[in-house]
């Protein structure tokens, strides 16, 4: 995923990140990896939306962001361990730290 973070502020947008949040963000961050993270952190932090790989798939995989490849690996790993769709999907985890 970390491929898509350039389209941080895409992202953000298409999560429903508010417009003046995205603003702070990209006047507080130098960074595109910082940018990302922050969008991601407060998309999570979100109690009225949906916080799911499938979401988060759809909008790497829509006109904005235009990363299918990137939305279909995450949606193949939302399946169970049979291949089909969980019945119950789980939210999406924190993003992990990337070690350097």
């Amino acid at each position: 995923m970390f491929e898509a973070r350039v389209k941080w502020y895409e992202i953000g947008l298409s999560l429903r990140v508010p417009l003046d949040t995205l603003e702070t963000i990209e006047a507080e961050n130098r960074s595109v990896d910082n940018s990302f993270r922050k969008v991601i952190k407060y998309w999570l932090q979100q109690e009225d939306t949906e916080r799911t790989w499938t979401v988060l798939a759809k909008v790497l995989k829509g006109k904005m962001v235009g990363r299918a490849d990137i939305g279909n690996t995450l949606v193949g790993q939302s399946l169970n361990k049979k291949g089909s769709p969980n019945t119950r999907e789980q939210p999406a985890p924190p993003l992990k730290r990337k070690k350097h």
